[in-house]
């Protein structure tokens, strides 16, 4: 990345942005960017920032890099943002159509679909919010979901036999989503007593794989908020129900894994993720698979870096993150931001408080824009680890941004 600061600088210069826009698009100080264009100390351009920046300054990547003298600075940001809305309004109009005020018209809605086979309608739907979900954070989808849930439920008075107990299948699957959006919302009450419901749900229709998947989260949703005991319990328990070797045990392994890098046991842990890392190399990558098709060496090794800061050798996990963060879709925001905030903590925990405040300064502003309380939650545990670094301006100008978000 030689002379990168230089060419941001020019591309700035000839877009006319003062170094405000740029900072606050790319979630970085003022004064880490004015490092960066002088070419001044340790600071440097972060590989997640790159595709940011080419966008807000109107350039290519390859331009930004020095990689080509083609691309440069040309006005493109306000077309791709208008692409951007239109596509997810063109998304949210099927639910936007499936969810009438009344809620008995909403089941009618449903109900009247006799050209529709009601389970595959409902999974597009459930696709959608999950489309949703990626692009507009938690709290737009939340209330959709939880109607559906409701609807699905009247549904089902109409129904019997097989029919009925598909749709109480479908019911779980949403109810599951609930608590993940609950879950990233950063209520976890709420989180837990869906996954509650759609455990009691998957057992009612004998569907033991769903049932596995939903104790593996409620394992992941005990990490979040440093349940140790419970992460492990449930983890357990997944791997219990998990068919040996399938991608649910790797599941299992993976997040109960966190909970033993919670309760300080390293063996424990790094043994798990091992063997998680080794049941996956046995597998293809599977986007259509039923259970967890996200998951893969790179989600281990995202786990893998956590734990590290766990169990107090952080700067094992900060190469980690960085390659977990490089090669996350765009789609992946809050993936991206949760991920940024674990990898600034690792700096943190390292003492390097500059390049903690820098790095959480951009999960802030992914977690300003989605409402994400996974992010929240990792950025208060980054707070409260720079604390004695708050004279520092870089840290110091970090919690500023904090207190304004709370406020």
């Amino acid at each position: 990345m030689d002379h990168i600061g230089a060419r941001i600088r020019l591309a700035r210069d000839k877009s006319g942005k003062p170094q405000r826009v740029i900072a606050d698009a790319c979630g970085m100080s003022i004064e880490w960017l004015r490092r960066i264009e002088s070419g001044r100390g340790s600071a440097v351009v972060h590989e997640c920032h790159v595709p940011i920046l080419a966008e807000t300054l109107g350039v290519t990547r390859d331009w930004l890099l020095g990689v080509s003298d083609e691309g440069g600075p040309v006005r493109r940001r306000d077309f791709l943002r208008a692409a951007g809305t239109v596509a997810v309004a063109g998304a949210l109009v099927p639910v936007q159509r499936l969810l009438p005020t009344n809620r008995s018209a909403a089941a009618a809605s449903v109900i009247e679909l006799s050209d529709v086979n009601p389970i595959e309608h409902l999974a597009r739907v459930r696709a959608v919010l999950v489309d949703a979900d990626n692009l507009l954070g938690p709290h737009h989808a939340i209330p959709q979901v939880v109607q559906h849930i409701d609807l699905i439920q009247r549904l089902r008075a109409t129904r019997s036999g097989a029919d009925s107990i598909e749709l109480l299948r479908m019911r779980a699957r949403f109810a599951e989503f609930a608590g993940w959006l609950y879950q990233d919302a950063g209520d976890a009450e709420e989180a837990r007593r869906w996954l509650d419901r759609a455990l009691e749900w998957a057992h009612a229709v004998g569907d033991t794989e769903m049932a596995t998947y939903i104790l593996a989260r409620k394992s992941q949703l005990a990490g979040d908020v440093c349940d140790t005991m419970a992460a492990i319990d449930c983890a357990a328990a997944a791997r219990h129900l998990a068919q040996p070797g399938s991608r649910l045990h790797a599941l299992a392994l993976t997040y109960g894994a966190h909970g033993e890098a919670l309760a300080g046991r390293n063996a424990e842990c790094l043994r798990a993720l091992d063997n998680a890392q080794e049941l996956l190399a046995t597998m293809e990558l599977d986007p259509n698979a039923r259970w967890a098709p996200w998951l893969d060496a790179g989600y281990v090794d995202v786990h893998r870096a956590q734990s590290f800061t766990h169990l107090g050798v952080p700067q094992r996990g900060i190469g980690l993150f960085q390659a977990a963060i490089r090669d996350l879709p765009p789609s992946f925001r809050r993936d991206r931001g949760v991920y940024l905030a674990r990898e600034a903590l690792a700096h943190a925990v390292s003492r390097e408080p500059e390049q903690a405040a820098q790095v959480g300064t951009l999960a802030l502003t992914i977690a300003a824009e989605t409402q994400s309380g996974r992010i929240g939650s990792e950025l208060g545990r980054l707070h409260a680890a720079l604390y004695e670094w708050r004279a520092v301006p870089m840290v110091s100008e970090f919690h500023g941004r904090i207190a304004e978000m709370a406020s």
